[in-house]
């Protein structure tokens, strides 16, 4: 709270704007516009990709390595969202489809 109270008025300006414009009206029109797309159950499944990529961004960013547990949180998460979205089954069908042979094509006479 120390810091806070040092803060300048010129500063404290430029958190309210960069985090009140920015951040708050950005993602809340971000997210209605995904949710006009995507359908409000779909587009409420990218709340969950939001600490896991934090904690990406955060690698090159600030120089954090995830610890194990971190990094098993987001594999988890990842694939519920995989899971929810049918991406899962998706996958598993094309891998587990037999191919078929190609016919070949008669060449025009």
């Amino acid at each position: 709270l120390g810091r806070l109270a040092r803060a300048t008025p010129a500063m404290l300006g430029l958190q309210l704007l960069a985090q009140g414009l920015g951040a708050g009206l950005v993602a809340v029109l971000a997210f209605s516009r995904a949710a006009a797309l995507l359908g409000s159950g779909r587009a409420a499944f990218f709340g969950a990709l939001v600490p896991g990529a934090a904690s990406l961004l955060a690698i090159p960013v600030l120089g954090e390595v995830p610890s194990t547990l971190q990094v098993l949180g987001i594999v988890a998460v990842v694939a519920g969202l995989l899971v929810a979205f049918g991406a899962l089954r998706l996958m598993l069908r094309l891998m587990l489809r037999p191919t078929l042979p190609r016919q070949r094509q008669k060449a025009p006479d």
